[in-house]
């Protein structure tokens, strides 16, 4: 199998995933209890981690990975603007800043420094 359909192939799994998801009511209430926490301002999300849950599954991170797979940079604005359609931009005293912030953690995220973003290129 080559690369590029190896991809796609896993880009057809996450889409499936994806949309198997969102018809669950578990992963709507997630979402709406993780906005609900965010409301509270960034020191309410970090205490009330568990300390074995990962970033990456993160709804909003999930979001972005799946928002800039298969497109090349992005500008940070477009991807605040489909966070916050999807409901998952919220909560920080600056959302903007704290979108930045998120997007610099994301080690498979990589920026241009000029306000553009995209999935890291594999090796």
């Amino acid at each position: 199998m080559d690369r590029i359909a190896l991809l796609q192939g896993i880009r057809d799994e996450i889409a499936a995933l994806e949309k198997a998801l969102a018809g669950d009511p578990r992963h709507k209430q997630l979402a709406a209890l993780r906005a609900a926490l965010a409301s509270f301002g960034p020191e309410a999300t970090t205490i009330s981690r568990a300390p074995d849950q990962d970033e990456e599954e993160d709804p909003a991170n999930q979001e972005i990975r799946a928002f800039l797979q298969g497109r090349d940079w992005t500008h940070k604005k477009l991807i605040f603007k489909h966070l916050t359609a999807k409901g998952l931009a919220g909560g920080a005293e600056d959302p903007r800043k704290a979108l930045g912030k998120r997007l610099w953690r994301m080690k498979d995220i990589e920026g241009d420094r000029r306000g553009n973003y995209r999935l890291r290129l594999a090796a």
